[in-house]
C-alpha cells in the first residue's frame, strides 16, 4: 500500500503493508535528510489513493529513533 507521512510541514510518500512501517519509514528518510540519527518524531500517515492524495485524515503515530 501507498502511504502520505506527514512530519512537520514535510511530506513523504511511503510504500509499505502497514501503517506503523510508513510512518518509521518515513522518520528514517526525514532524519537520514537532515542528518539527525535519533530524536521522537509525531508523523500524520493517511493512506494514499491511485493519485498520491490522502483517502481519509491520517492518524498520528510517534516514533523514537534510539541513540
Amino acid at each position: 500500500m501507498r502511504f502520505i507521512c506527514e512530519i512537520g510541514s514535510d511530506e513523504h510518500l511511503v510504500d509499505a503493508d502497514t501503517f506503523e512501517a510508513a510512518a518509521e519509514a518515513a522518520v528514517r528518510a526525514h532524519a537520514e535528510s537532515r542528518g539527525e540519527t535519533a530524536g521522537r518524531y509525531t508523523v500524520k500517515v493517511s493512506e494514499a489513493n491511485e493519485a498520491d492524495f490522502p483517502l481519509v485524515s491520517g492518524e498520528d503515530y510517534t516514533v523514537t529513533l534510539p541513540v
